[in-house]
């Protein structure tokens, strides 16, 4: 094939993959295919979990954390509470990025761990508290279950040996650097193999420095190349490297949920509160690193079948559909409801508190310091893109909105019904504060880039228009 007919062929790929789904029958099918039922009201619709999602870097250094299930790891909630600590002591700079809620914060000398004047957690404490030999009160209540490391990748952890298996079908052997003697179906061997290890790191070095949502992008389309390699199994089919009709079918096929994610060019996006030539120059800087980034997924991931993969504008888009769609994903830590019956039982009860003589007594109540000081940075946080979450479109009278149940303790997103919903009806979320004024609403909503012409919106706007010509 001539370089302008591959450029030509790559062209149409693209494009065929980014255009947005328009056709109201095929969307409303697609949901219907996978919520094919009514739902009454406070029943749970949805318990999803991500598609793709990597946790923040940060996150990662102080929450260890099942890269499947994103479930906090343990395989206590010792431990678990002993390596956040060790982290956040060790690193003065990760430290300082936490949000320190306690009450002596503002007395914290610039660059100096760790937060507070006086770190919560001795390291006595901290050592108890890995090796087993000391035991907060009550923490069998919250049992985590224990790390198993990925395959080839020791960084990688999970909490399961089920888990670990799904991930590694799902993206983990197409992102393995080092991948075992049996590989994968897809593991390149010998001088290519070499190459694609040194691509690899420098990808996870590129995003570790420039932006963090290139893993997701990876991740992403690592996921995508796995699932167009299952479809074509399924039909019988083994991947030849050719371009058929069928490679391209079972690429559609799995590409379709990311097709449902709003998107942009990420360096088309609109940039506020900066005079035009440096937006012009962050634009610029911004499509440099999907180029950049672009250039690493094609020696890490590369598939002659699918060259339209590993395009500018497709690493692009998904960069820009995760700053759209604000794909936030939190777990909390099992500590925050730890400390909440921890004060419901100690805190508030003068005689069981002042009875605590014993080490493990003032090992808790050093330990509900430091988790009172740093909750938020205990809990699992990192971006997630959900099949038929993320691309639930907003209503300022939803139907549904998410809710963390007490047993909800992984990545997962759970929708509740507001009210009855009929089969076939839309599932729609709320983006913003639904009961925040209307001109709040769409001045909130307008960073998703359109109006909301909701029953509720109009039905306001009409009003103010009857109240105006009133006056």
């Amino acid at each position: 094939m001539s370089s302008t007919a591959e450029s030509d062929f790559i062209a149409r790929q693209v494009a065929a993959l980014l255009e947005v789904p328009s056709d109201e029958t095929r969307i409303a099918d697609y949901y219907i295919k996978h919520l094919p039922q009514s739902f009454k009201e406070g029943e749970v619709v949805l318990i999803e979990p991500p598609l793709v999602a990597c946790q923040e870097p940060d996150s990662a250094a102080i929450v260890a954390a099942c890269q499947h299930s994103f479930a906090v790891l343990g395989p206590t909630l010792e431990a678990h509470l002993a390596h956040a600590a060790r982290a956040l002591r060790a690193d003065p700079a990760l430290c300082a990025a936490t949000t320190c809620q306690s009450d002596e914060s503002d007395d914290c000398e610039e660059g100096s761990p760790p937060c507070c004047p006086t770190f919560p957690v001795s390291e006595e404490v901290e050592s108890g508290l890995r090796s087993g030999a000391i035991r907060l009160p009550g923490s069998d209540q919250w049992p985590l279950p224990s790390p198993v490391l990925g395959r080839g990748d020791a960084s990688l952890l999970f909490a399961s040996e089920v888990a670990e298996t799904e991930a590694w079908a799902g993206y983990a052997q197409l992102l393995c650097a080092n991948p075992p003697a049996s590989g994968g179906r897809r593991v390149p061997q010998a001088d290519a193999q070499r190459q694609r290890r040194a691509a690899l790191r420098q990808l996870r070095s590129f995003a570790r420095e420039c932006n963090p949502v290139f893993e997701f992008v990876a991740r992403a389309l690592a996921g995508v190349l796995s699932r167009a390699d299952a479809e074509l199994e399924a039909g019988g089919l083994q991947p030849e490297g050719e371009r058929t009709d069928a490679e391209w079918a079972a690429l559609v096929k799995a590409w379709e949920p990311l097709a449902h994610g709003h998107k942009r060019l990420w360096w088309e996006l609109p940039v506020t509160g900066l005079g035009e030539g440096e937006a012009a120059e962050l634009r610029q800087q911004r499509h440099e690193l999907c180029q950049t980034a672009a250039d690493l997924l094609r020696r890490a991931l590369w598939d002659p079948r699918f060259p339209a993969l590993f395009h500018e504008d497709v690493v692009g888009c998904l960069v820009g559909m995760v700053e759209l769609n604000n794909l936030d994903l939190v777990v909390p830590s099992p500590a925050l409801a730890w400390y909440r019956w921890y004060q419901e039982q100690y805190l508030t009860d003068p005689r069981r508190s002042e009875g605590q003589q014993d080490p493990a007594g003032a090992a808790a109540r050093e330990v509900a310091v430091f988790v009172e000081a740093y909750g938020d940075a205990l809990s699992v946080s990192g971006t997630g893109f959900y099949r038929l979450q993320s691309c639930c479109n907003h209503s300022c009278r939803p139907n549904t909105h998410a809710f963390k149940r007490d047993q909800d303790t992984t990545g997962a997103a759970v929708l509740v019904a507001l009210r009855d919903i009929s089969l076939g009806e839309e599932i729609t979320i709320s983006y913003i504060d639904e009961d925040a004024p209307l001109q709040e609403r769409q001045d909130a909503l307008a960073e998703y880039e359109f109006l909301c012409t909701c029953e509720k919106c109009v039905a306001e706007g009409v009003a103010l228009v009857d109240q105006s010509l009133t006056l």
